[in-house]
């Protein structure tokens, strides 16, 4: 167990790493006062309980809560090609960095040339999914699916789905003042 201790606004607080939660990828112990705050981080989207449906579902507001990726699979016959992982792609934990992905997709999308994708030209928006992640080492294949009105990417290693990202247009809903 390791306890850092700073002042903030002359009360203490403490952060212990090691004791709860050891089944997490990382956990740490927050105490300030009477407050305690257990904060865990784990390597993959793990499925919502029931538990936690019961207590936050209604915030939804009618909208089904699910810790199931959207983005789905990639469709049969997508645009393969090789994604090289360099050295600063990867974080600490040995893993590809997420800003690293975001990279990939924005190489896909070609800013500033002149086969830049056409979504650039109207406001749109940008969802990533992260999966089990990519580690150093591993051989990237990238999967893309466009047309005008979307950009599809898909992170595979050994034909499995380790990230993906689709870029749409807003819809003019989203556009209206109000």
């Amino acid at each position: 167990m390791k306890t850092y201790e700073i002042e903030i606004d002359g009360k203490p607080l403490s952060i212990q790493h090691g004791v709860l939660a050891k089944q997490a990828n990382g956990a740490v112990t927050v105490r300030q006062g009477d407050t305690v705050v257990l904060v865990t981080a784990t390597m993959a989207p793990a499925r919502l309980t029931q538990q936690f449906l019961d207590a936050y579902g209604e915030a939804a507001g009618g909208r089904r809560v699910t810790s199931r990726l959207w983005l789905g699979d990639p469709p049969v016959g997508a645009a393969a090609e090789r994604w090289p992982v360099r050295a600063v792609d990867i974080d600490l934990l040995a893993h590809v960095n997420n800003a690293a992905y975001w990279a990939a997709v924005e190489e896909q999308i070609e800013p500033g040339t002149a086969f830049a994708h056409a979504l650039l030209g109207r406001p749109h928006r940008a969802v990533m999914e992260y999966g089990p992640g990519i580690a150093a080492g591993d051989r990237v294949e990238l999967l893309v699916d466009e047309s005008d009105d979307h950009l599809s990417v898909w992170f595979t290693v050994d034909g499995t789905v380790q990230a993906s990202a689709t870029v749409v247009p807003l819809p003019a809903a989203a556009l209206a003042p109000g």
